[in-house]
């Protein structure tokens, strides 16, 4: 009998060892809503071409706290090098949504393909390389611009692409959806209306 009992306590006790194991480690997982910022975001605030509405529903996107956003090292680097100084107010505003970022969101870009080359299907030295399936099925809907940040957006688990490109990306979107990936295509102001839902029936 006391060996039993000697045995349900030393069993109790493993559990409960893995138990905290287990929730220190879900600690650590990021349960923050995921959001990919497409390049056109940060382009035509540069350019002076985001229209009040938009700011303004991206600057509340970009204050609640239940959100990860993330966006590539790219588009960074294409907002360092762009030369128009012109619009200092949405300068001002890239700058505030780039400082909102943390370094590890900065996308390193993700290969579209299984071996060395970067697109497309081809044999080196032997070894053949073969383009990556989800990039293949992207690429007969979207530009390959496009195709390519929407598949930077799957590869890393994001939620919500989020754009302002109507006519290449939202406009496309049904067919989009036919693929079944995760990665919802939309505007800031239909972001701004889900964020808001989940808060209601939060």
């Amino acid at each position: 009998m006391s060996r039993r009992v000697l045995r349900l306590k030393i069993n109790r006790s493993n559990f409960e060892l893995l138990y905290s194991e287990i929730m220190k480690k879900l600690s650590f997982i990021d349960t923050k809503i995921r959001i990919y910022i497409d390049t056109n975001i940060f382009g035509r605030a540069i350019d002076g071409k985001m229209d009040q509405t938009n700011t303004e529903s991206i600057e509340r996107i970009v204050s609640k706290k239940n959100i990860s956003l993330y966006t590539s090292e790219k588009t960074r680097q294409e907002i360092k090098n762009n030369p128009n100084k012109g619009a200092q107010s949405y300068l001002q505003f890239i700058v505030n949504l780039v400082t909102v970022i943390p370094e590890e969101h900065f996308i390193k870009e993700t290969s579209v393909s299984i071996g060395e080359a970067t697109l497309g299907s081809v044999t080196i030295g032997g070894t053949t390389t073969q383009e990556d399936k989800t990039f293949t099925q992207l690429s007969v809907i979207f530009q390959q611009d496009d195709a390519e940040h929407i598949f930077q957006a799957i590869k890393s688990n994001a939620q919500y692409f989020i754009t302002l490109d109507q006519k290449t990306i939202i406009n496309k979107r049904d067919e989009y959806n036919k693929l079944g990936y995760q990665t919802r295509l939309v505007t800031p102001l239909d972001l701004e209306k889900i964020l808001f839902a989940i808060e209601d029936n939060s």
